[in-house]
């Protein structure tokens, strides 16, 4: 919960760092090295908040969590050198902004993983949700290889590729929760008073309802929390 905080501040903090400078560039008709640099790193803290308030939603799933800590330390590292490149523009600058780029990429990835591990799936779900997983990382590598390389910008048979992986993750994405409803799966932390589990009483609100010990979110008034049983 800390960490969705912190990175909400942040993000808070970003854009209003951005739509300042923005508006002083229009009102004083200046925008120079300085400024570009300030609305960049604003603009890339923006982005790390967005992913690792993904990463951190993955958190609350216990098995996930190998993953989403790995989808943080990623995304924290590229906004490191992210603003390391902007600030400190060391030499090579292009090898600089190629790991940027790169990393931004694979952050991106990670968070679209980690938004797919709050899906509830059965067998054949879970494997539309690795697949997809799978071919979202693909799509980062693919698109991040003609940065590195001249060999494949001029293969377009090597980019209608990379629209296929795009068009099959995008698919599996986007049909996973729809499916998941149909086939009468809950959504991640909902539960359901008729269904299996323990009756537990919202501290919130003091609602009573049946689920299953972990991350439970209220019926009544959608306050979320955590129930955990210790054996003594």
């Amino acid at each position: 919960m800390e960490l969705r905080k912190t990175a909400l501040r942040l993000l808070i903090i970003s854009i209003v760092v951005s739509g300042a400078l923005a508006i002083a560039a229009l009102v004083t008709g200046e925008f120079g090295s300085l400024q570009a640099k300030v609305l960049l790193s604003a603009l890339a803290t923006s982005g790390a908040s967005i992913c690792g308030m993904a990463c951190g939603a993955a958190w609350d799933q216990d098995r996930w969590r190998p993953a989403a800590l790995g989808g943080l330390a990623l995304v924290l590292v590229t906004l490191a050198i992210t603003l390391f490149a902007f600030w400190v523009e060391p030499e090579p600058i292009n090898t600089w902004m190629k790991t940027v780029a790169t990393g931004w990429l694979l952050s991106v990835a990670a968070a679209h993983a980690s938004l797919l591990g709050l899906a509830r799936t059965d067998r054949l779900l879970g494997w539309v949700r690795t697949g997809s997983i799978i071919l979202g990382f693909a799509l980062a590598i693919g698109i991040a290889l003609p940065v590195w390389s001249t060999i494949y910008q001029d293969n377009s048979a090597y980019f209608r590729g990379l629209g296929v992986v795009g068009v099959l993750m995008l698919t599996g994405s986007l049909s996973l929760p729809v499916a998941a409803r149909l086939r009468g799966l809950p959504a991640a932390g909902e539960a359901s008073s008729d269904g299996p589990g323990t009756r537990v009483m919202c501290p919130a609100c003091s609602h009573v309802q049946r689920a299953p010990l972990g991350h439970i979110r209220c019926e009544s008034c959608g306050a979320d929390y955590r129930i955990e049983f210790d054996a003594v």
